[in-house]
Order: structure tokens, then sequence, then C-alpha cells
């Protein structure tokens, strides 16, 4: 009787099992968007992101484009970034699709993803003067709070040393030659946090 008990408790554990792989690669297959968001609150990083990624292969959506560069971390992902960021950023619809889609603290999305492309950019060919080229040609028709120079220096991780610090500092002052008043004070506000860094 006990090997019995024991033979069908296996057998549907087994089944449920073999339910849960199947409703898994269902889901992996045909709805990895729910399976990414569920990783996402679980805060598990790496899951959610291959799904994110599915989710985009598979619709070629720019909306889906935005959140998976949002969720992308140039840190741990910098190659990533690099590869979506540069496809979703060159888009013509690149800022209709960010229009509305503020991250947290009322963050542009759109300033949010060319900070993130820069960074991971730097991440990939530590190359600073390529860096500071791509920033400029984020901030030829704005220059934001958080606009690409600023993501760069802040980014402590980055360990920026104090020859590529003044190098984005010429890249700002190039920058803010073109740029109305109202945005010159940010840049200029850039250039005084820099030049703080330094100790200059």
């Amino acid at each position: 009787m006990k090997k019995l008990i024991t033979k069908t408790a296996l057998v549907t554990l087994c089944s449920i099992l073999l339910l849960l792989s199947l409703l898994y690669g269902v889901f992996a297959i045909f709805f990895p968007k729910p399976l990414a968001n569920a990783f996402w609150d679980m805060g598990s990083y790496h899951s959610a992101v291959v799904f994110y990624e599915k989710q985009y292969n598979k619709t070629q959506s720019l909306d889906d484009l935005h959140t998976l560069c949002v969720k992308l971390d140039a840190h741990k992902d910098s190659e990533r970034v690099v590869e979506y960021a540069s496809k979703f950023v060159g888009h013509e619809k690149f800022s209709t699709t960010c229009e509305g889609k503020d991250i947290e603290g009322g963050v542009s999305s759109e300033d949010i993803i060319e900070g993130k492309f820069v960074c991971a950019y730097y991440l990939e060919t530590k190359d600073i003067y390529t860096t500071v080229e791509r920033a400029k040609s984020f901030v030829k028709n704005k220059y934001s709070e958080y606009n690409p120079f600023y993501m760069l220096y802040t980014d402590s991780k980055l360990n920026l040393t104090a020859t590529q610090l003044n190098e984005i500092i010429k890249g700002i002052n190039s920058a803010k030659a073109s740029l109305p008043s109202a945005q010159k004070t940010i840049a200029q506000a850039d250039i005084d946090a820099i030049n703080a860094m330094l100790g200059n």
C-alpha cells in the first residue's frame, strides 16, 4: 500500500513538473513579456533581460525596444546596450516613442537611454574622444539636466581620469555655443560641477 501511495505521489509530482515545464516553454516562446515582467519583479535582472530581448526580437516593436533599453544596465550589459540603444536612438521615431514615458522621478526616458548608451559606449571602447562626440550629437537641439555628459561625469564606476573629465568639459563647451540661453545655463552648471571634481 505504501509503495502504491509513493508511486502515485511521484507520478503526480512528475506530471505537475512536466506541465509547469510545458507552460514555461509556451510562455518563453509565445509570451516572453509576462515572463520578463515576472523575473524583473522578483529581482532577477539577467533572466528578465533575456525575455525582454526575446519580446523585442519577436515583435520588432519600438515600444518593446524602448522597454528593453530602459531595463538594460550599462555596467552589467554594455554590449547589449550599445547594440540596442544605438539602433533605437538612430530611429526617426525615437523621440516620439519616448514621449510620455518618463522614468521614476520624472526623468525623460529619452535622456536615460541616450546617457546609458554613451556610458556603455565608453565601457566598450574606452575611447573618451569618440564617446564625447557621441554625447555632443545628442545635445545639438536640447541640453537637459540629465544629458549624456551629466551621465558620464557622475558615473563613479567609470573611473574617469582628470584628462578624460577635461575632454568632457571641452565637449560641453563646444556644444554650448549653439544652445539657447536657458540650456547654456545647464551646460555651464555641468562644467562648474566637473571643475569642482577636479579641484579647479
